[in-house]
């Protein structure tokens, strides 16, 4: 590792302490969602969730919001990038995706989405523990960044206050697309 990236390391650290194990209600806990690396049998179950989440907020059957099958593939077999789940014995309950960019160091958590009957209950920050520990032990990034809604509050308090980001600068994400 480079002698800078050990000190921008520290920039995207967050207390760990208590994030897994702590207490959650009694009837939850022997079916609490653990988490584990995305695989390719996760897949149909993300993008059932995705597409479900952007159908009801795009008004469309398959919607442009979320990523298609082979993006959840690729993600998947990268070997790089970070695809994790959080899954009981009824299946998916939330997802997080991480994209790492090698050329400019930089981790991107693209989504992070949790099962409406599991918000509240850690599974959000296990999800993010586990992706901030996989992004520091691998040595290919030296910050982490969070996109989120301009209108998500949930999201940006959780990310800032939960997590330890920081806000940074507001810009306007603009898309040109060039593949059908």
């Amino acid at each position: 590792m480079r002698d800078d990236t050990k000190n921008n390391k520290e920039l995207f650290k967050t207390d760990l302490t208590g994030v897994r194990g702590s207490k959650i209600h009694t009837e939850k806990k022997q079916n609490f969602p653990q988490v584990s690396e995305m695989t390719k049998e996760d897949i149909d179950a993300v993008l059932a969730i995705g597409y479900a989440y952007f159908s009801a907020t795009e008004n469309q059957e398959k919607p442009s919001g979320f990523w298609p099958r082979e993006t959840l593939e690729r993600w998947v077999a990268s070997g790089v990038d970070i695809a994790l789940v959080a899954k009981n014995e009824n299946g998916v309950q939330g997802f997080i995706l991480t994209t790492i960019h090698l050329t400019n160091r930089k981790a991107e958590c693209e989504n992070i989405w949790i099962n409406p009957e599991w918000r509240g209950t850690e599974v959000a920050k296990n999800l993010m523990a586990e992706m901030i520990d996989r992004v520091h032990k691998g040595g290919s990034a030296d910050c982490i960044v969070f996109l989120a809604e301009e209108d998500n509050e949930v999201a940006q308090n959780f990310v800032q206050k939960k997590s330890g980001f920081e806000r940074g600068k507001s810009y306007v994400w603009m898309v040109k697309r060039i593949a059908s």
